[in-house]
């Protein structure tokens, strides 16, 4: 089957075969944010299945994309199953490395104006899903036990709080440069996070996080 790579290239024959129902119109509606890696956009359909989708995708033109696009896969293909939202369709071109994947498309707004405790305490929930979720033995994980890959990881979390310029971000991140040498000792088992939480990533419905 082939992989559509850009938003002109979804027509309805295509959706029909991906979705295993009849659809007989495609309107899109391009979705924009603030570093996207890949082309996202959103189609409203009349036949027989969903009324709305979500169609995300990308042909990567570094090394970084590349390995961003197969792991996105392998994430949809073996751990999202169990976790919202549906994915309805997901494929990669082993040759060219391009991806695509159909979704599910959940109501709802980004939090642009910030996080109330509520809501930070939803999307503390759903990342406690995320992190449950069991991760296969053959995925590639880092050894935090190298000096360099705990330099790295410090390094990453502290640019994210910069970035975003969250509140009490200095205490904060005072705050994980004192704990962070006795944190390494009490590591769990690996398991999978997000590593690009921020509001545009992020979706309410009303108050709740989605």
């Amino acid at each position: 089957m082939r992989i559509p790579t850009s938003v002109e290239a979804i027509g309805p024959e295509w959706l029909s075969e991906v979705l295993g129902a009849r659809v007989t119109s495609v309107e899109p509606q391009t979705v924009s944010g603030r570093g996207m890696t890949s082309w996202v956009t959103r189609l409203r359909l009349e036949g027989d299945g969903p009324s709305v989708v979500v169609v995300k995708g990308g042909v990567p033109d570094t090394p970084t994309k590349q390995a961003l696009y197969a792991r996105e896969v392998r994430v949809y293909r073996e751990v999202r199953p169990s976790l919202a939202p549906k994915c309805y369709h997901v494929a990669e071109d082993p040759k060219t490395g391009a991806t695509v994947l159909v979704l599910e498309a959940i109501e709802g707004r980004h939090p642009i104006e910030g996080l109330t405790a509520a809501r930070a305490a939803g999307v503390g929930q759903e990342l406690r899903s995320l992190h449950e979720a069991p991760m296969p033995l053959e995925w590639p994980t880092k050894d935090l036990g190298d000096p360099s890959h705990r330099r790295e990881a410090l390094a990453q979390g502290l640019m994210a709080l910069d970035r975003y310029r969250f509140p009490l971000c200095e205490a904060v991140a005072a705050w994980v440069v004192r704990t962070a040498p006795q944190a390494w000792d009490r590591l769990q088992p690996s398991a999978f996070v997000h590593a690009d939480l921020h509001p545009e990533n992020l979706l309410l419905d009303g108050e709740r996080v989605v």
